[in-house]
């Protein structure tokens, strides 16, 4: 025993020596692994900065054809919620609903002409108040069917960018109390008083669903003040203000806008304050009721998505003659769709090939014309005012055309389609608001950020989004290899900062001046308002003041102090471009983030018209403006006159 006892000892440190050269060689091999690892990832970064513009060209490169293949990506409309039901119920909208508010829209023009002279295109503010009692008047004797009436005299302080003025106006209240619940929540209908049809058509409307036991909202009908073009919206605002009237939660506003019912298509505008929109279930109800022969009597195509559809246009190019028409059409979009159109006919005629067929040509015009609302941050309808308040809302109107130029009622029965139009629209309007008034909860199973092609297809957020990560990849690249690259970097970063830190408070102060001018010339001049030419000559003066004396005396001061503190009084540093677009890119990214946050929580108090000078300080595009774009022009050209100076030193 004695004998064997040693043995088993060494073999037990032979046995532990093997283990820890093994653990040792595992250790370094997984050191080496780590090392190659870390060596490759150094490689990638190390190549990346070598090439730097190229990475971020050609990552920028892929987000533009990402951009244009758009087509590839569209999906076709669905509905998320299953509780909308949306064909499912038979609508009651009938001819005698039809002829009814035809009958009613008459005897409107009738009580109007003989109380006022009535013209519904050259509408005044005199004519107000006589609509508001004519109309009241007529509903107080002929409208029985609804539980309550109730006339709104309000008053409000409308802040334009060159006056602050009181608004008096007045709105008419009609509501249906739901008969199967305690009425917590409602659904709103709203019209101008300046639009008989469109009060008609709502009153027609509102007859048939009094005579419902389904409805378990309110439906509330807003008659809302119109005052003329500066008092836009003001009615609904006052309706969405008042506490006059109880409207519980309010789920869904349906707008009509109709300057007449003898239309071609039915406009249907999304867009509100800052690109806030409607869930897209809620558009997909009522594109998808109109896309239905059931429904639309076989007249196919009546969906459009804007007053001024450019695939009107076709052959009917004297509509550029219609002033309506042209002050609805953005300049861009038309000369977009005429050089698409151009290019199509000139491939057709030349080879016999059709690049790209006339649906895909509207869709593309469609798909930029909302890009183009998103961008401006303008809402196209007042149901913009809605949005702000978590209400789904959008308005339907008619697109502009040589048919639906407003007229008088006479003129108008001689045309076809009027009566089929009131028939069409009533029943999908039935069955829309059927639909909304089967949900017990709130929209929220489908989209809030998408864009429209079409009626029956759409570019979701989950197809854009690569694009959008592409483009901020680009900008990444850029920033982490200008910064990085630099030698002296904690010198060159803190002139940097300075250098940009400066340009974005001046930026700030260009960003408040319109406003801060405004009420400073008001007190100086004690008026109530300044001509609008005026005040925009003297806010580009200053801005131009502003920025010249930002290159003549703040930049070289502000160089000159921090060479002085810096350096030898012999030396003198020059700022390098490669840090200051470095640092200018991360604040535009940190910027650009918290004006997408902020825009989500701003309750708009105007409707913000840039040439109108209504309140700006809000809108989404003029904050961007101010704190994205002008600061990096401002340092871009900083830094080429920089460079310029360098050179001739």
């Amino acid at each position: 025993m004695s004998e064997t006892t040693p043995s088993l000892k060494e073999e037990d440190v032979s046995t532990e020596e093997t283990t820890s050269l093994s653990s040792e060689k595992n250790d370094q091999i997984i050191n080496e692994e780590k090392k190659e690892k870390s060596s490759g990832i150094m490689k990638l970064i190390l190549l990346i900065g070598k090439h730097l513009n190229t990475f971020s060209f050609l990552i920028f490169l892929i987000a533009i054809i990402w951009f244009f293949l758009w087509p590839s990506f569209t999906k076709n409309t669905y509905y998320s919620e299953n509780a909308l039901s949306v064909f499912i119920h038979e609508s009651e909208y009938n001819q005698q609903d039809a002829t009814y508010a035809i009958n009613l829209s008459k005897d409107l023009e009738i009580a109007l002409n003989n109380n006022k002279p009535y013209n519904n295109n050259n509408f005044n503010n005199n004519f107000n108040n006589s609509t508001t009692n004519i109309i009241l008047n007529y509903i107080e004797q002929n409208i029985n069917f609804v539980d309550e009436k109730k006339r709104h005299i309000f008053e409000m302080e409308r802040k334009y960018l060159n006056k602050i003025i009181k608004v008096k106006g007045e709105n008419i209240y009609l509501t249906l109390r739901a008969k199967r619940e305690s009425g917590k929540e409602s659904i709103i209908l709203l019209c101008p008083l300046n639009k008989i049809e469109s009060i008609s058509f709502s009153l027609s409307l509102l007859k048939l669903l009094s005579k419902q036991n389904w409805l378990h909202h309110d439906i509330i009908l807003v008659l809302t003040d119109f005052s003329g073009f500066e008092n836009y919206w003001t009615g609904e605002l006052a309706f969405i203000k008042s506490t006059i009237i109880p409207t519980g939660r309010m789920r869904e506003a349906f707008l009509f806008d109709f300057d007449s019912f003898q239309f071609d298509k039915i406009s249907l505008l999304t867009e509100g304050f800052n690109g806030e929109l409607p869930n897209l279930d809620m558009v997909n109800v009522v594109t998808g009721l109109l896309n239905e022969r059931h429904y639309n009597l076989g007249h196919v195509d009546m969906v459009s998505f804007f007053k001024a559809d450019p695939s009107l246009l076709g052959n009917n190019k004297y509509l550029l003659n219609d002033k309506k028409f042209t002050n609805e059409l953005p300049i861009f979009i038309y000369l977009y769709y005429e050089f698409i159109q151009f290019i199509r006919n000139l491939i057709l005629n030349t080879f016999k090939y059709e690049l790209f067929t006339k649906n895909k040509l509207n869709q593309s015009v469609t798909l930029l014309y909302h890009w183009y609302n998103q961008l401006i941050s303008l809402p196209t309808g007042a149901h913009g005012y809605f949005r702000n308040q978590l209400t789904h809302a959008y308005t339907l109107t008619d697109t502009i055309s040589s048919s639906g130029s407003s007229g008088s009622i006479d003129s108008i029965n001689k045309k076809g389609n009027r009566y089929h139009n009131y028939y069409i629209l009533g029943r999908v309007m039935e069955s829309a608001i059927r639909c909304m008034n089967n949900l017990i909860e709130e929209l929220h199973q489908s989209f809030f950020l998408y864009y429209i092609d079409s009626s029956r297809t759409y570019y979701g957020f989950e197809h854009y989004l690569p694009n959008l990560l592409l483009f901020l990849g680009a900008l990444l690249i850029q920033f982490i290899g200008n910064y990085y690259i630099q030698n002296d970097k904690d010198r060159q970063l803190m002139h940097s900062i300075l250098l940009v830190g400066s340009t974005f408070i001046i930026c700030s102060i260009i960003y408040l001046l319109p406003f801060v001018l405004r009420d400073l010339l008001l007190q100086i001049l004690m008026k109530s308002s300044i001509d609008s030419t005026l005040f925009i000559i003297i806010w580009i003066t200053m801005i131009s003041c502003i920025i010249i004396s930002l290159y003549l005396i703040i930049y070289p001061l502000l160089d000159k102090i921090y060479n002085q503190l810096t350096t030898n009084k012999n030396e003198y540093t020059y700022l390098d471009w490669r840090t200051c677009k470095a640092i200018t890119i991360s604040i535009v990214g940190l910027t650009t983030g918290a004006i997408m946050i902020y825009s989500k929580n701003i309750l708009l108090e105007q409707v913000p018209r840039f040439l109108n000078c209504i309140d700006l300080q809000n809108n989404l595009f003029y904050i961007s403006f101010c704190f994205v774009m002008l600061p990096t022009w401002l340092i871009f050209i900083k830094m080429t006159l920089n460079s310029l100076q360098k050179r001739i030193k």
